[in-house]
């Protein structure tokens, strides 16, 4: 029976610095940060491989860094629950990050845009796009990704949205026991610490979890308009996050009063003290270890020196969507031809890195504001952030919806009108417009991730096969269409002159502006990935189609677990950081179970 959650919600929103953090930062040390971070984000050169990682290498034998219960590689989303959960039960772990400690401004879910500049990023790209990413430089988009303690959730822009509960039905329907939303609803809400209240019903979020969500403060004289502008076109406000998401609602965000709820503060850090847990940062895995098909601990490189980690129970491959696949392959693990081809003994014929799924967005469209907000220096800024105010509690503050345009229950689009801090010449922070974007749920394309190499030095190939498909094309148009709409309400009239649409020359000589072949013009030049990557490790219990089965075994290899994006067996109609939570809470259970 579906869980019927209400329309009505109180907002409890504190400003203010928990107790827990007090200590963390002082005003002076954070504003200091804060600048070295912005001004690095101008001058950064983002990496475009792992050579560092072999500086000064040594060719001398492996080192032994120890043996440990769990070995745990990657450090972000899901390797902090994971740690957490098992630290908890009393085992020996390690997580072996190839980043480093976070930036304290990774606290800042403004600064995310910055962040995204600094060596907190892989630095990944595409491969050159055929239909999208055709404003990029060689039509290759940037696919930023977390390097550091934390993942991406120290980098992103923290939208919390779990998906409708059909996509999880559907997992549960293409064979994955276990997975249907009843069996994962009580996995969401355990992490989940809500700062806001849905009239007469407690089974839709968590309140005693360690990550917070919550609204945010609104943007005074803005967000309540943005609401009421896809109010006057006909849809209701709801909890995207309950029984439907078909709505409008303020983002819900990991946020916790003023401070990103990430995997790093909300996992790691309540753990860091604990003798189980040891973690090596700034180390790259380089394969898993195996014996007569079984997992028995990983190799990684450390400032300059191979090091071998053993497991006593299992090695469980955390590195998210991209990074898995890659250590798998590296491992034997993946398409046999492809791994000949690089010269890797086949020790299980997979589809790893097949089936790679993300959504799509349109960017480019905004309704400039009539009156400036904020307005105000980085001191300033992270002075009022400090107390809860200000332009940089978040990086996306606005309203979200979602619409279904084929009249099955389903959502199809969802549109983004955020409110982002920009920054002028003086390095004021002030808002002037209401950016949108137009991301497609459930995309008709699919890609693949696959080796570039052998070697580890070299990034793996991220293909996504931006909108192969004209049926997506559509969708985004239909969607514009939506934001046609919305100018002409009075909500949006009274904030803005009109929506403003980037310029591309090539479509401006090609087709009238504003015709429909105009549009698909704009489309294919502005629309890029999400950096929402899924499906490279995806679940199932046929070999010829995934990588794990339900309890996120690797087929064939013995006590070796994938617990990432990469297993999502189809995209959830929402982001994705969410559902990778809840996948690593129900997997810890199942972990702690099976050793316990």
């Amino acid at each position: 029976m579906m869980l019927s959650c209400p329309r009505v919600y109180f907002h409890l929103f504190a400003l203010f610095i928990p107790a827990c953090y007090a200590n963390l930062w002082d005003v002076t040390k954070l504003i200091q940060e804060a600048k070295a971070v912005s001004s690095q984000y101008v001058s950064y050169v983002l990496p475009a491989n792992n050579e560092a990682y072999f500086t000064n290498f040594t060719a001398s034998a492996p080192v032994d860094f120890g043996t440990f219960d769990f070995i745990i590689a990657g450090g972000g989303t899901a390797a902090g629950v994971l740690a957490y959960r098992l630290i908890q039960a009393g085992f020996s772990v390690l997580v072996v990050e190839a980043g480093g400690e976070a930036s304290d401004t990774s606290v800042i879910l403004g600064f995310s845009s910055y962040l995204e500049g600094s060596d907190a990023n892989w630095g990944f790209y595409t491969t050159p796009q055929v239909n999208g990413c055709l404003t990029s430089a060689n039509r290759q988009c940037s696919y930023p990704s977390g390097k550091a303690l934390g993942g991406t959730t120290g980098i992103s822009d923290g939208v919390y949205a779990r998906g409708s509960p059909q996509d999880y039905d559907n997992w549960a329907a293409m064979g994955n026991t276990g997975w249907a939303y009843k069996d994962v609803l009580p996995y969401f809400k355990k992490s989940e610490n809500a700062d806001f209240i849905l009239n007469k019903d407690a089974d839709c979020h968590g309140r005693n979890g360690p990550q917070g969500i919550s609204f945010g403060p609104d943007t005074p004289g803005l967000t309540t308009q943005l609401l009421e502008g896809f109010k006057e076109i006909g849809l209701r406000e709801v909890d995207y996050n309950g029984e439907s998401q078909l709505g409008c609602s303020r983002i819900q965000l990991y946020l916790s009063n003023n401070i990103r709820s990430g995997s790093n503060y909300c996992f790691f850090r309540p753990i860091r003290d604990s003798p189980n847990l040891n973690i090596s940062l700034n180390s790259l895995v380089t394969k898993v270890v195996m014996e007569n098909k079984r997992a028995v601990g990983i190799e990684f490189v450390k400032d300059g020196q191979y090091y071998t980690a053993n497991a006593s129970n299992e090695v469980i491959l955390s590195a998210g969507a991209i990074g898995s696949p890659q250590i798998l392959m590296l491992s034997g693990i993946g398409p046999a031809a492809q791994l000949k081809k690089f010269g890797i003994e086949v020790i299980a014929d997979l589809p790893v890195g097949q089936h790679f799924r993300d959504h799509a967005y349109l960017v480019g469209v905004s309704f400039p504001t009539k009156e400036t907000y904020y307005n105000v220096s980085l001191d300033q800024a992270v002075d009022l952030w400090m107390h809860g105010q200000g332009p940089l509690i978040r990086d996306l503050e606005g309203v979200i919806s979602f619409h279904d345009l084929d009249n099955d229950a389903q959502p199809d689009i969802d549109i983004v009108s955020y409110i982002v801090a920009s920054r002028d010449p003086s390095g004021n922070f002030f808002i002037n417009a209401v950016e949108v974007l137009i991301q497609i749920l459930q995309p008709h394309f699919e890609g693949e991730v696959t080796l570039a190499s052998g070697d580890p030095r070299d990034y793996p190939l991220i293909n996504p096969n931006l909108l192969a498909n004209d049926v997506d094309v559509e969708l985004i148009y239909q969607g514009l269409q939506i934001i046609l709409a919305l100018n002409d309400t009075e909500a949006y009239r009274n904030i803005s002159s009109g929506f403003m649409v980037a310029a591309h020359a090539a479509c401006d000589e090609t087709s009238e502006r504003m015709t429909k072949d105009w549009w698909f013009c704009v489309i294919r030049a502005f629309t890029g990935p999400c950096w929402h990557s899924t499906g490279t490790t995806r679940m199932g219990t046929c070999t010829n189609d995934s990588v794990v089965d339900p309890d996120l075994k690797v087929h064939g290899i013995d006590r070796l677990r994938v617990v990432d994006a990469g297993v999502m067996p189809t995209l959830n109609s929402g982001h994705t950081n969410a559902p990778v939570v809840m996948i690593a809470e129900k997997i810890s259970d199942v972990i702690i179970r099976d050793y316990s």
